[in-house]
């Protein structure tokens, strides 16, 4: 990892940091779309984020998920880590990062830092990640942070209308 990410920091999702989510997730909406699942319909739309993510933030209150905003020193975003489907012990974890940082090891010093809340405050056993298969770099952040591969779904999901196969990767706490 280069030193600029090592100065990265992560900060839960919280009501005071949703203007932040909402000029991030708008300043990429076309990069993510062009990459990732599209966004629900008016996730673009202040009232409706809101909306949604009220939600989410009581989802995350009952430990069904946390949510994680990436962010530099200076108190920059630039990235998101999340980790949705909590339960028995089990989470899935996704990311995205601001096409600008990529490329610097942040995307796997933002994993690191959430696998780190993850196997300790959380208390969580096993996590699993699902990454294109196109997507070299995003393979290589998973690898890093010792997750290992461990299969291939078929079409589950969209980008762009297109359906897209899966490689899945998974990381369980103490066998590292």
């Amino acid at each position: 990892m280069n030193h600029e990410s090592e100065k990265l920091r992560i900060e839960a999702l919280s009501p005071q940091n949703l203007e932040k989510v909402f000029a991030f997730e708008g300043t990429y909406r076309d990069y993510f779309a062009s990459v990732l699942p599209a966004r629900p319909e008016g996730y673009f739309a202040w009232d409706s984020f809101l909306s949604i993510q009220e939600g989410i933030l009581e989802d995350q209150a009952a430990g069904r998920c946390a949510l994680y905003l990436l962010l530099r020193k200076d108190g920059e975003m630039i990235g998101r880590v999340n980790l949705s489907q909590i339960e028995g012990g089990n989470a899935e974890i996704g990311y995205r990062i601001a096409p600008q940082a990529q490329g610097y090891g942040c995307a796997s010093r933002g994993v690191d830092l959430v696998c780190r809340e993850a196997f300790g405050p959380l208390g969580l056993h096993r996590l699993e990640a699902g990454v294109a298969p196109e997507n070299i770099a995003s393979q290589r952040v998973l690898i890093k942070n010792r997750f290992q591969p461990i299969g291939r779904a078929r079409q589950v999901f969209q980008v762009g209308g297109i359906w897209q196969d899966s490689l899945l990767f998974d990381r369980v706490d103490g066998l590292d």
